[in-house]
């Protein structure tokens, strides 16, 4: 038995869209702070960190536009474009944040992020996948070949 219904109401809002408010709010914290480390521990070690945040948030985001009337096809275009369009607004808020700079590289990353992650979780959790097609499976009196 799922957890939420996905068709909506109450349980879909806590179930689907507070995990992705409360990662956004989580990156909106931590980028409203200087950086902690003053050097990188590798080259571009900045966009991998990127990567890997705006991977989750496009996850989440694939997560909570996915219901049954939407196609997954959709539902990835939604989640890397919401995921996308959050890091426009994140690198315009670290512009005004003293020692931060707002760089078209880590936006670059962040839509890369988001296209790995809506691709890795359609990968990884199965049950968010189409369901097969029933006309290509055997009915309960055929034996496959």
């Amino acid at each position: 038995m799922p957890i939420a219904s996905k068709t909506g109401g109450p349980r879909r809002i806590f179930s689907d869209w507070l995990p992705v408010g409360l990662y956004c709010f989580f990156i909106f914290v931590q980028s409203a702070f200087p950086p902690v480390v003053k050097e990188p521990l590798f080259p571009f070690s900045d966009k991998a960190a990127h990567l890997f945040i705006y991977a989750v948030l496009g996850m989440l985001f694939y997560r909570a536009f996915k219901a049954p009337s939407m196609k997954k096809t959709a539902a990835a275009i939604w989640a890397v474009s919401a995921s996308t369009l959050y890091g426009v607004s994140d690198e315009i808020h670290q512009a005004f944040v003293p020692l931060r700079t707002a760089e078209m590289g880590d936006l670059l990353a962040d839509a890369l992020g988001s296209a790995l992650g809506v691709g890795l979780f359609l990968v990884l959790f199965p049950a968010f996948r189409s369901p097969p097609d029933p006309s290509s499976m055997p009915s309960l009196g055929e034996i496959p070949d």
